[in-house]
């Protein structure tokens, strides 16, 4: 396999050793994705209204505050969604 990667070799390479059940070249790889966290945040504020301290906690909740609800309880759950894959 190195051979083959040094020699500019490696589409058949690959071809010879998918076809022989042989050992398949391990490359390097860059991926790129996409993490949604979700995080339960406390936010205390004053407010006349119910919906107006919905509004206020969704322009206050920074990041800072993300990050200390996450240290302090841990993530709830998070999802991966991949974006790109390219070889390095």
């Amino acid at each position: 396999g190195r051979i083959a990667d040094h020699a500019d070799f490696c589409q058949e390479y690959d071809r010879l050793a998918e076809a022989m059940n042989g050992t398949p070249r391990c490359r390097d790889w860059e991926v790129e994705a996409e993490v949604t966290v979700t995080v339960r945040v406390t936010y205390s504020t004053s407010a006349t209204t119910e919906d107006d301290a919905d509004e206020n906690a969704r322009e206050g909740i920074d990041f800072d505050d993300v990050l200390a609800a996450y240290r302090a309880n841990g993530h709830e759950s998070f999802d991966v969604e991949i974006v790109s894959t390219e070889r390095a």
